[in-house]
């Protein structure tokens, strides 16, 4: 992974190599799925389990329909944030090797800080669903919000100094733990507060706000580039609306909690 994309490898610049390699590995893995892996093995004995007869896990509960959902004032604050997460994320996702190098940083330190970046979000997703499952949404988005709020002002004033290289690699873990919010994040949010009544079509719902943020905010973010000349104004706006983002949500979880305790209650007294 510690490859500089500058460098000539075996005769071709090196991210070519690298896409060979990734292309090989895409089309090996692609083989093994349609060999070994059925939807439902002709041979199989198990039976599906009744849909009534599921066990619960981690927070499910009965939830709200998507119908009742859209009366609550805190969907739309829910999609808001969705929405604001994907245009953040992706927009600094599309600048950010840019921008390292635009403040100076060499071009083999912008490839280690990528390297790191992409192992420490493998380990990032499963700690995200580590601390779900030890404790609540609120420390989740706590520290997915927290991290990219970090990664955003580590970008803002980053420099190419001995303190910046190491504050790169920093910018790299913290930006790992941010990325989550855009994938693993959205069903616990979706399941946390909306259960599971209409799960699906509220998950469904939230992920398209999600992409519609990706496609808003990489061109919103690359114009401020052109017209102030550089990305540090809109790390800086970026970093305060992420920080808006987690103190609203915390209002969020307050309030469907409230509902939710309600639901539960009134469906524990129909059992």
């Amino acid at each position: 992974p510690l490859i500089d994309s500058e460098a000539p490898v075996m005769g071709r610049p090196g991210y070519q190599v690298s896409y060979l390699l990734v292309a090989g590995i895409l089309l090996a893995l692609g083989i093994i799925v349609v060999v070994f892996l059925r939807e439902k093995p002709k041979d199989s004995k198990i039976e599906p389990t009744p849909a009534g007869k599921k066990k619960p896990r981690g927070s499910s509960w009965v939830g709200i329909d998507f119908q009742t959902a859209k009366k609550r004032p805190y969907f739309y604050m829910v999609v808001a944030i969705v929405f604001i997460t994907g245009f953040s994320m992706q927009g600094i996702a599309g600048i950010y090797k840019a921008h390292m190098r635009d403040v100076g940083l060499d071009n083999t330190l912008v490839t280690n800080i990528i390297s790191v970046y992409s192992l420490a979000f493998t380990a990032a997703k499963i700690l995200v669903g580590v601390i779900y499952d030890k404790f609540n949404l609120r420390k989740v988005l706590f520290v997915c919000e927290g991290a990219a709020i970090l990664s955003y002002l580590i970008l803002a004033f980053i420099a190419p100094t001995a303190t910046g290289a190491a504050l790169g690699f920093v910018y790299a873990v913290a930006f790992a733990f941010a990325m989550p919010l855009e994938t693993l994040v959205i069903p616990l949010i979706t399941n946390d507060i909306f259960g599971n009544a209409n799960y699906d079509k509220i998950l469904g719902f939230l992920i398209a706000a999600n992409y519609a943020g990706y496609a808003v905010g990489a061109p919103i973010v690359n114009l401020t580039f052109d017209t102030w000349g550089t990305y540090k104004p809109i790390l800086l706006v970026l970093a305060v609306v992420m920080l808006c983002s987690m103190i609203i949500f915390q209002f969020i979880i307050t309030a469907s909690n409230k509902e939710k305790a309600k639901i539960i209650a009134a469906t524990a007294q129909e059992a």
